[in-house]
């Protein structure tokens, strides 16, 4: 905030001290939004407080003398599953299994056969908080779901691990098949903070938007 004499009451300090001007009550003639930079952002975060880089430019808003303004803020954190290519880094959509643009995808391999199986034998191995386990069967478009599928079944079932098997090798000598892992399953995290300012009869949005690396799931 600036005062009508021309000094600044910046909410941090260089060293990230938070003033927490929003106690003051003197006349303002503007209000000034400075983007967060990331150096700023550590020190914040060394005094205890939560701060995040901005991507905002600067901002300025007159205060006609006299006026009434009113500053809030809120933010929100958002957690969306993705999946992610571990070849060419790729985020996706979560229900898409094969990276859509180097076409990798996770694989099941058999020692025995020396070769890629394309249709396992998969079960799927649910447990209890008792550690009571049982078997069953999905079909495979909708194995990534079994954990969801897990907790919509009668008892306190929850998604413990699948286990798949060689189809080539079942009749005669069954042997469990090695998952070739090319893709895999995160969340992205984002991140919104919103500003409302009240000047006069004015009143101003301003949205502040974030995009983090997604994290793991």
């Amino acid at each position: 905030m600036i005062r009508p004499d021309g000094t600044a009451m910046p909410q941090f300090e260089e060293d990230g001290s938070d003033h927490q001007t929003g106690d003051y009550g003197g006349p303002v003639a503007q209000i000034l939004f400075l983007p967060i930079s990331p150096e700023l952002a550590e020190k914040i975060k060394s005094h205890g407080d939560v701060a995040e880089a901005s991507g905002l430019k600067p901002l300025e808003f007159e205060v006609p003398p006299g006026a009434e303004f009113k500053f809030t803020r809120f933010g929100m954190l958002r957690l969306d599953p993705v999946s992610y290519c571990g070849f060419c880094g790729a985020v996706y959509d979560y229900e898409v299994d094969e990276c859509p643009r180097c076409l990798a995808k996770n694989q099941w391999y058999c020692g025995k056969c020396d070769a890629l199986q394309k249709k396992p034998i998969i079960d799927t191995i649910l447990a209890t908080p008792d550690k009571d386990q049982k078997i069953i069967k999905i079909v495979p478009h909708l194995q990534k779901w079994a954990w969801r599928i897990a907790e919509n079944l009668p008892g306190k079932w929850g998604f413990y691990s699948i286990q798949a098997r060689c189809p080539e090798c079942e009749k005669t000598d069954p042997r469990g098949l090695k998952n070739v892992e090319c893709t895999g399953k995160m969340q992205s995290e984002e991140i919104f903070t919103f500003y409302d300012l009240q000047i006069g009869s004015e009143r101003h949005r301003i949205l502040d938007y974030k995009l983090n690396k997604p994290i793991s799931g």
